[in-house]
Order: structure tokens, then sequence, then C-alpha cells
């Protein structure tokens, strides 16, 4: 009994810590981190909105595979971000409410990170308060702290001491058949969780564990092949989204991967080491002191922070003399070494490697900090254990007060690292934070998409002046009227933009086109030249909000006067289209170029006539003049939602249908229930062929992508769990036949 007090109450211990940091968050009344970024916040523009939209979809029983009011369409899913499906958010935001589902969610990020790394100090024979000290260390050192807008990143991220752990079981055990499915599971819950970089990173750490433990001979060759194996496993596994977004990053901007200029952007600068001993000592986004990354060669405090404390980098120091007696601390300090030369990016001399794929796949080289970070708290346990020898056997202090020694190291160590990890982020209550703020309440009560123009910048001058300090709450309150996207997920709105990570190349082209013709003509006015006028009108874009004047634009809300701020003002885009009509003349193109003249000239009218990509047979048909002040077709929504836009169409002629939706593969068209060819129109919309007359028309999505990889990973889980079920149960009546 006394042996299973002993074992788990350090694990009490990890979880009365973390629930205790986290209770802000739940009493008295509920709250959520408001931390801002720069230009924005990556909680309410990414990370509330999609946990938010997978929240209502699973409570709709539905996957969010498609989200029809961000970027004119987005596949969510197959993007990845939303993190669709990791095990642990398919629970928590199915059946709980939100936001409370988001805000346990981050702690079981910790919870995850902490105990992941108490199994993996104590597999390599770490004391219980060892292993404790560097579980605490880990999970709330600057990665995690720093970084708590950004839950997917931290969700990712806590997987890695767990799958350290399992890959030492690997190395060690000879089980590995048992072991080599499990760790194949959880990576691909690693991968579900919705950012690729991380386990990519998590991949390469292991991938160099193994390979030193083959080098050592502390492991056979035959250990590289179960490794192997495993990342063939986890393809099958999380083929649900792997083959899907492998369809999405064919089509968009970052097919190819980056340049090597764009690989390493948001490097690690070197002037970032001093913050490992001051985690200010280059300046404190919260009291605006730190530099915007334009100033300091794109640099950003939360990417480039992995402060654990000082004492524990003076206690890395004293694992040195232990490189030739512990084999791991060796692989620790070659680890280090290695993570540090791959965060700094364009600083490292092989900063060559992210022109290569897959390296080149991703940008913010900083994240490898994840890496050294790890390597950190791994050394300083090292470091610790050896000045504990020290203690008892050189300098013969008696047990318990060496004992007493290391515990005052511990909390003098953890006490400042909390201080820190307390102050960082700051809260703020539910009820006003997800609240309708005034411009989404008049948008709401009018059809068509709107756009975001010029809001940023006010935003920008207090967060780089003032951070977030004391003060700034009721500011960065009032700027969430700027709606930009994705925030508008979280009231219901429909904007024409989409957060910029993964975009379509259509898209992206489109975007390109509008901005391009707006013109900020002083600090406090802009025109929205005709030609992009006339893309938003086809793009169902009836609403602009901005900070600025628009002198050729009418305004038709204006928010409530801000003692500091220029109120934010909404106008409206004259004649817009509806998000869907009928044509009955075309042009077709044959080359991008010629479908951006076309779309800019002044002879396109997409009231009369829509530009396609592929020849089609139809006769080009022009009402007569009976028809100038009735339309020659109507249109009747019956259903529309995020995976499907049903209509009933009558026309009086044979025409072309545009629904101003992005074109994207696994969309498919139905005319009265018979599949219909889906054409490329207006660069970014779809259009179909509707003959005269009658009919019923349905747009589904119905991803062949997807459902090829929800099948594959079907029969990969649940071959991979029933095998390990026969091993442990075979396993179980091989023990008791012995016994």
């Amino acid at each position: 009994m006394q042996s299973v007090i002993r074992n788990l109450l350090p694990i009490a211990i990890i979880t009365i810590i973390i629930l205790s940091f986290f209770s802000r968050l739940f009493y008295p009344e509920e709250r959520l981190f408001i931390t801002p970024d720069f230009g924005g916040s990556d909680i309410f523009q990414l990370n509330l909105p999609a946990k938010y939209s997978l929240s209502q979809s699973l409570k709709n029983n539905e996957l969010p595979l498609w989200n029809k009011d961000i970027g004119m369409g987005f596949p969510q899913a197959a993007e990845g971000q939303i993190g669709a499906f990791n095990a642990v958010n398919l629970l928590l935001f199915k059946y709980l409410h939100f936001p409370s589902s988001y805000n346990i969610g981050i702690v079981f990020v910790f919870l995850t990170a902490a105990l992941g790394a108490y199994c993996y100090a104590r597999l390599i024979k770490f004391s219980r308060l060892i292993a404790l000290f560097i579980a605490l260390l880990f999970s709330f050192s600057g990665i995690f702290i720093t970084h708590l807008s950004h839950f997917n990143l931290i969700q990712t991220s806590s997987f890695l001491p767990f799958i350290f752990a399992l890959t030492h079981l690997l190395l060690k055990q000879k089980n590995k058949i048992v072991i080599t499915l499990v760790l194949s599971l959880i990576f691909a819950q690693q991968l579900f969780a919705g950012f690729p970089q991380m386990t990519f990173i998590t991949v390469i750490g292991i991938g160099l564990l193994v390979l030193y433990s083959v080098y050592q001979r502390s492991s056979s060759i035959k250990t590289v092949y179960y490794f192997v194996g495993i990342g063939v496993l986890m393809v099958f596994l999380a083929s649900i989204y792997t083959i899907p977004a492998r369809e999405f990053l064919n089509i968009s901007t970052r097919k190819g991967g980056f340049l090597l200029e764009e690989a390493t952007q948001f490097s690690y600068h070197p002037k970032h080491f001093i913050t490992l001993i001051d985690p200010f000592a280059l300046g404190n986004p919260a009291e605006g002191t730190y530099p915007p990354f334009f100033e300091f060669d794109n640099n950003i405090f939360w990417e480039n922070s992995g402060y654990i404390g000082v004492l524990p980098l003076v206690l890395v120091l004293f694992s040195f003399p232990l490189l030739k007696r512990k084999k791991y601390v060796l692989f620790y300090w070659l680890l280090l070494i290695f993570s540090a030369l791959m965060m700094m990016g364009k600083y490292s001399p092989i900063h060559i490697i992210y022109s290569v794929p897959p390296f080149s796949y991703f940008r913010v080289p900083a994240r490898f900090i994840l890496l050294f970070v790890w390597s950190l708290v791994v050394l300083c346990g090292y470091g610790l254990e050896h000045i504990s020898n020290l203690f008892s056997k050189k300098i013969r202090i008696k047990q318990h007060n060496s004992s007493t020694i290391l515990v005052l190291i511990i909390i003098i160590s953890l006490t400042h690292l909390f201080t820190f990890a307390w102050a960082y982020n700051p809260i703020g209550d539910v009820s006003r934070w997800l609240s309708d703020p005034e411009v989404s309440s008049f948008l709401k009560s009018h059809t068509g998409r709107y756009m975001t123009i010029g809001t940023s910048k006010i935003w920008n001058d207090v967060f780089i002046n003032d951070g977030w300090k004391a003060g700034t709450e009721q500011s960065y309150l009032y700027f969430r009227n700027g709606l930009q996207a994705n925030s508008n997920l979280l009231y219901n709105t429909s904007s024409f933009q989409t957060y910029p990570i993964l975009l379509t190349n259509r898209y992206n082209l489109l975007s390109t086109l509008i901005n391009q013709g707006i013109t900020q003509t002083n600090e406090t006015t802009l025109t929205i030249e005709s030609p992009t006028l006339k893309l938003l009108r086809a793009n169902n874009v009836k609403h602009v909000v901005s900070l600025l004047v628009i002198n050729n634009l009418n305004e038709v809300f204006t928010s409530a006067a801000h003692e500091e701020f220029p109120a934010y003002k909404v106008y409206e885009v004259p004649d817009v289209l509806p998000r869907v009509w009928v044509v009955y003349d075309y042009q077709q193109v044959d080359t991008v170029e010629s479908l951006q003249n076309a779309m800019q000239s002044d002879d396109f009218d997409p009231n009369q006539q829509v530009i396609l990509e592929e020849k089609i047979e139809l006769s080009k048909t022009t009402p007569d003049d009976s028809y100038i002040n009735e339309l020659p077709y109507n249109i009747e929504w019956v259903m529309d939602n995020n995976s499907e836009v049903r209509l009933n169409v009558t026309s009086k002629f044979d025409g072309i249908l545009v629904l101003a939706d992005t074109y994207y593969p696994g969309w498919t068209a139905y005319i009265d229930g018979a599949k219909t060819f889906l054409y490329h129109a207006n660069l970014n919309q779809r259009a179909i062929l509707v003959p005269k007359g009658n009919h019923t028309v349905r747009f589904r999505y119905e991803s062949s992508y997807f459902r090829i990889g929800a099948l594959i990973s079907l029969v990969a889980n649940i071959t991979v769990i029933v095998i390990l079920f026969l091993l442990l149960f075979i396993k179980k009546l091989q023990k008791d036949n012995r016994t």
C-alpha cells in the first residue's frame, strides 16, 4: 500500500498544481485567456473559432469538413488546425459546453505534457522527486506558457514526452510489436491535434534517439525497422486527415514547399539566448517593450521563448561531468546542440537544410525550440541528480538533509518559473469576450458576406506601445468590432476573408486582385477602384468594415463612439449579386493571364456573363427586352449548410447557374438527382448548366479523398487495436499458464 501511495503521490501533486494554476479559468466565473498577438489574436482569430466550429459540428453529429462562412468556403478538416480527429477534442467538444471544453482542453494539454515527462523521467531511472521536477519544469516552460494562444501547437507539442517514453520502451523492451502499435496510435493522435510541424519535429527527435541507441549498440539495427514501421503505420492510421490534407496542399500556395528565404522566416536570433536567463531581456510584449517583428528581423517573442528559469540552467551545467557515465547525457547534449542549430534557421551554418523537403514545407525554424527545451529539462534533471550524489557522497551530507536541499532547489526554481507563468497571459470574462460586438450585431441582420479593410493598424499601435498591461482590455474588447477572420465564426457572420495560413491558389489570386484595387489616399481615407468593386459584387461581398473613410461607398452603420479610437464604420457595396444567380452568356478563357484580364475588363458584367475555363455546349442566349425589369429565372433556397446547398431553380432559357462559393475538389453538383459537371467560374466560383424549366439543384461536399482516407483510417485503427488486444490477451494467458 505504501508503495502505491509513493508512486501515485507525484502524479497527484502534478495534477493538483495544474488544476490550481488553471482554476482561475473556472472560478469564480468562467474566463478565457485573451492574449493578443501582433495584428490580431490567434485565440480569437484561429483557435477559439476553430474549436467553436468543431463543437457546433459535433453537436449536430457532423464532422467539420467544410465551413461556408470563411474565405467563400474553406476545407477546415483538410487544413487541419481545427484538430477534428483528435480523440480528446472529439470527446470534449462533442459533450461539454463551449467554452468550458476549450479551457478543459488546455488543462489536458498541460496534464499530458507533465505526466508524459514524469513517466519518461522515471523510465530513465530518475527519482520520483527529480521526475516531478522535470515534469513541472517542462509543462510550465516558456514554450507552453507563451503559446497559450495557440491551442493546436501546444496540444501537439504535449505528446512529445509520452512519445519519448514509448520510444525508450521500444529500445529496451522485448515486446517491440506491442510498443510499435501503441506508438503508431499515439503519433496519429498527435498529428490529429492539428500542428504537423510539431509532429515532424517530434519525429526528428525520436529518430535521432533511435539512431544514437543503435550507434551506442544499446539496440540492434532492427529497431530502425520498427521505427520506419511506426511511420508507415501512422500514415495509414491518420489517412482521414493526411489524404485530404495532401489534396489541399496540391492546390494551395504552399505546393512544392517554400523557397529557402521563406522557409527560414522567423528564425531564432542568437540574441535570444540571453532570454534563457531573463525572459524579458529583449523586451516584454505584455508591456509593449518587445520590438515588433518587422524591426527585429522577423523575430517573435512567443516563438522564441524557452524560459525554464535561471537555477535550472545552472543545473544543466552540472550534468556535464556525467557525459561518460550516463549515456543519455551525451545524447541530450548532442540533441541540445542540434536543436539550437535548427532553431536558429538562417543564422545557422546548416540553414541550407531548409531548402530540402520536408523541411522546406514549414516556416518558423524557431519552433525547434521544443527539442531544445526538452533537452535542457532532461539535462537539468541529470544535473540535479549529480548534485544530490555530491551532497551524499563527497560532501557527506546526511540523506534527509540532502533531500531537504534538493526540495529547496526545486521549490525555488518552480516558484520563479510559476511567477513568470502566472503573470504572462491576461484573462477576461467569457460573458464579455464572447458577446457580439456592435458591428457583428448589425451584419447578422443582413445577407451577404463582408470583408475588413484597414483595421489592424490601430490594434498594432496599442499592441506595440502598450502590450496588454492594465487598462488595455477595453481597447481590445472594442477592437473585436474589426471582425478579422476567422473571429466571425464566433458571431455567426460570413466573411469573404479567412485566416491566411494555407490558401488555395485560386482564392489567393482573387484576394490579390481585390487588394490591388484598394488605394489608401491618406491616413484616414481610401478608395476602392471600379474593377475591384465589380469583383466584390460578383463574390457576394455586400459590406466592408473599416476604421477609414471609404470615399466612394455609402456608410450604413457606425459603432458607438470610443473615447480614444475612431468609430468602426460599415459600408455597403452597391448592386451586389446574390450568392447564387443565373446568366445566359459566357466567355471562355485558357490561361491565368487571360482570366485576370477578362475579370478586370470593363466589358465584363457578372450580372450578364460568366467566365469559364472549360468549353461548354450552350448556345449564348440573350433574353429580349421584355426581361429588363423581370428576371427570366427564379431561385428558391431550400437548404444551406456547410456541406450542402439545395435550390429550386426555374429558368425560361437554358442557362448557367453560378454559385459564389470556392471551387474546390470534392464538391459535386446534381440536377434533379442526376450528377452534372461542375465548372470553374469567375476564377474561384462554381457553375453548372441548368436547362430551362423547373429543377432541383443540389451542391454537396462529397470528397472522395476524405472517403478513401476515412476508410483506410477506420480499417487501420480497428486492425491495430484488435492486434493489440490479441497480443495482450495471449501474453496474459501465457503468464497465467506459467503461474
